[in-house]
């Protein structure tokens, strides 16, 4: 009875999704994702910051019922005036120009603002690692494949 029950557990968790639906909604996040990210570089650089090091990859978002991927992309933010969290404020407030709506945001300990819109989220903080800020986009959790997986995860796209 025990091998019976056990058996049905495990075989439950091998189930992956549609390849070829899975495939689309992948592509379609990453488009989404992209294209919201140049809008986003294009504001900050009307704002008068300076973005550098663009790039997107794919992470594991999901590893249960079904493993999962989200694309983000990202970028360190130079220039602006004033201390960090005016810098982020600054930068806060031109992407959300853009029509994201804020979720969250701080200034102390380390600043930063979250924003939303629909199932991408955007961020803007003062970077852990670096002088200036980091900001950057993501794309919903989707279920993939392992084929899909081993082919996309960590792979790093570069972007303006």
């Amino acid at each position: 009875m025990l091998v019976l029950v056990l058996g049905g557990i495990v075989g439950g968790c091998g189930d992956e999704p549609d390849a070829e639906t899975s495939r689309a909604s992948l592509e379609e996040s990453r488009a989404q994702v992209e294209q919201r990210f140049g809008e986003a570089v294009e504001a900050l650089t009307g704002a008068g910051f300076e973005v550098v090091d663009g790039g997107g990859r794919w992470v594991s978002c999901q590893m249960e019922p079904a493993s999962a991927m989200e694309f983000s992309a990202g970028a360190s933010v130079n220039g602006g005036s004033g201390d960090d969290a005016a810098r982020v404020r600054a930068a806060a407030d031109a992407v959300a120009a853009l029509g994201w709506e804020s979720d969250a945001a701080a200034e102390t300990p380390r600043p930063y603002a979250n924003f939303v819109d629909g199932d991408l989220r955007l961020s803007v903080s003062k970077s852990k690692i670096k002088e200036g800020l980091s900001f950057s986009v993501t794309g919903p959790c989707i279920e993939s494949t392992t084929d899909q997986e081993n082919e996309l995860l960590g792979t790093r796209v570069d972007l303006p």
